[in-house]
């Protein structure tokens, strides 16, 4: 899953549920329409349920529509607490991305069906959709790091597992 923006984690703590749900809580905002996010204390937005999930995103200065939102459950096992993380992209964000992609596939196979030579014009569509993967892949990569480093933090984390 390195080259798409989605992420599974799984960290092991020692610490209880009850300490999850109190040090996540500590970190995390009710979510608020915002136009600019200045006045934030905390460093996510979301919630955290009684029922050991959490749905919660980083609060950022600027904007960043391919952040990643970050669901996640905790459960005990034997002598430690898993936590099953998942970073993806927003719906819209995602459904609007592949729209975008596909009229621009779509444009550059009207471009070569139609054009008797091919010329640095036809493979325009092509640029275009390349360039778009990697702003997407960046945006969230970059911001799925962070979130990966403060949620190891804020668990108090042994180990991190990669599915």
């Amino acid at each position: 899953m390195k080259f798409l923006p989605f992420e599974r984690l799984i960290y092991r703590t020692d610490l209880s549920e009850q300490e999850l749900f109190r040090r996540l809580s500590d970190h995390v905002e009710t979510k608020k329409f915002r136009i600019i996010r200045t006045h934030a204390m905390k460093e996510y937005e979301g919630h955290v349920n009684n029922d050991n999930t959490f749905e919660i995103s980083r609060i950022l200065r600027y904007r960043n529509s391919f952040q990643p939102e970050i669901e996640g459950t905790f459960q005990r096992s034997n002598h430690a607490t898993q936590i099953e993380v998942k970073m993806r992209l927003n719906l819209f964000v995602s459904l609007f991305t592949i729209f975008w992609c596909s009229m621009a596939f779509l444009f550059f196979i009207v471009l070569i069906s139609s054009d008797a030579e091919w010329s640095f014009e036809t493979f325009i569509p092509l640029f275009m959709v390349f360039f778009a993967y990697l702003m997407v892949l960046a945006g969230f990569k970059a911001e799925s790091r962070r979130s990966k480093k403060d949620l190891s933090k804020i668990f108090e984390s042994r180990d991190r597992i990669d599915p």
